[in-house]
């Protein structure tokens, strides 16, 4: 059975509304691999965080995630752009 996934994706109303994140990997001239997580704002399409690590694992990202929220906590919530109704 194929299960379809249909991702909501939420319109930026304002600044801390929506955010995006993304890994990206790239190697080194020596072919090393690196790793960037990226999380930028949507509407004003602000970069938030860029961490840079050999290896960036779950824990990494939700505690970028988390040292950001932080501030948030007074106010309406902010969303993710991969996040489901």
């Amino acid at each position: 059975m194929v299960e379809r996934w249909l991702v909501h994706l939420t319109a930026a109303k304002y600044p801390g509304y929506v955010w995006a994140y993304d890994i990206v990997e790239e190697r080194t001239h020596d072919g090393c691999k690196f790793r960037i997580l990226t999380i930028i704002d949507e509407a004003s399409r602000k970069c938030l965080a860029l961490i840079v690590s050999r290896q960036l694992r779950h824990e990494d990202v939700l505690a970028a995630l988390s040292h950001l929220l932080v501030p948030q906590a007074i106010g309406e919530p902010t969303t993710s752009a991969l996040e489901e109704p």
